[in-house]
């Protein structure tokens, strides 16, 4: 069944993807396999700016080279960023990876916004992060922001499930660091990626409703994911 898209309100690049009702074949991702119709929702953006939901505004989308995928920790960030980056044939660069040392050791700003700009500096890049202080620097070149907004519940399992999981499997998170999980640290630390996830997630959404809404980025295509089912949409979308 063709889906129904409402007559664009403004020439604004934000694009929300509100509903779909076709099966989709992108299902290669647990994060992602959902039944494959759900209805309609508000966007949050509804009432604060304008939203454009039309197919011209999709099929344009698989010719942006660089990309950056945001949204708080447990929304699926990496997971889809891969998978994006696999359909579009598009290197994909971890922020994390780039930020965190071995032994857990961060990355001083003077480090760390080098090896940004040089990330960003290529012809094309899907950045997997968000890392606010450096959003001069990964939204200069930058095409297309996907921000990936999952409700708090699904979130927060996802992101618990995540520090099970690699607490349990000691696989090394980012190539040559030896960093590995730990249930101490994700669960007793004060760098515990649940406590970072649960006091960032209501600050993120203030944040990108914010941004998406400032004159310094009317530059930038926004899409707005909330659901798996969206996600699954957007990726079918930009794979055609």
């Amino acid at each position: 069944q063709a889906l129904k898209l409402p007559k664009p309100r403004s020439t604004r690049k934000i694009i929300h993807l509100r509903s779909h009702r076709s099966p989709v074949a992108i299902r290669s991702s647990k994060y992602y396999d959902q039944p494959s119709e759900f209805s309609p929702t508000r966007s949050l953006l509804d009432g604060i700016s304008n939203v454009i939901v039309s197919h011209s505004e999709y099929s344009s989308l698989r010719d942006c080279r660089r990309i950056n995928v945001v949204g708080t920790s447990g929304s699926g960030k990496s997971t889809f960023s891969k998978l994006l980056a696999d359909l579009l044939n598009i290197p994909h660069v971890e922020m994390d990876g780039l930020f965190w040392k071995p032994q857990w050791e961060d990355s001083a700003d003077d480090d760390f916004f080098p090896r940004i700009e040089e990330a960003t500096n290529q012809d094309t890049w899907i950045l997997d992060g968000n890392y606010t202080r450096a959003t001069p620097i990964k939204w200069r070149r930058v095409e297309l922001v996907v921000w990936l907004d999952m409700s708090f519940l699904r979130t927060f399992s996802r992101v618990t499930c995540r520090v099970f999981e690699r607490s349990f499997s000691q696989q090394e998170i980012w190539s040559g660091t030896g960093n590995r999980e730990t249930l101490r640290k994700g669960l007793l630390s004060r760098d515990s990626v649940i406590l970072w996830m649960l006091t960032s997630y209501y600050r993120n959404r203030k944040k990108y409703l914010t941004q998406m809404q400032s004159p310094d980025f009317e530059h930038i295509r926004f899409v707005h994911l909330r659901k798996p089912a969206h996600v699954r949409h957007f990726l079918e979308a930009v794979s055609a």
